[in-house]
């Protein structure tokens, strides 16, 4: 799990808010591959990360998993200097550069005949 923390930080930025969802919680206890002993070590190596055992068959801690980031995305955003707001990529910011992106010229669009891309 530290590998996939390590890729998330590489990829995502500072401000990247993270769960970690340990999946299958209603299979088999000879079935389940990462233990309650393992989450709880994985938690005291990071305590600012939360685990939570889901679902997906049974819908167990899924809603509860998805409120539980919102509201620490909520916390964050009322937290952060107007700064750290400013930093934040958001929606309208990643709109912009994809849309930019799909600027005929600039390998983004597919039917402009200096793309790059997908010929």
């Amino acid at each position: 799990m530290a590998s996939w923390l390590k890729e998330v930080e590489k990829h995502s930025g500072e401000d990247v808010t993270v769960i970690v969802l340990a999946n299958k919680s209603d299979a088999a206890p000879e079935e389940i591959e990462v233990t309650d002993a393992d989450i709880k070590k994985f938690e005291e190596e990071y305590p600012n990360l939360k685990v939570i055992k889901t679902s997906a068959k049974t819908g167990s801690n899924v809603d509860e998993s998805f409120q539980d980031m919102t509201k620490k995305l909520i916390v964050k955003r009322n937290n952060s200097t107007q700064e750290e707001k400013k930093k934040s990529i958001g929606l309208k910011k990643l709109k912009e550069t994809l849309d930019s992106s799909q600027t005929p010229g600039t390998g983004g669009d597919r039917g402009s005949s200096t793309s790059t891309c997908c010929q």
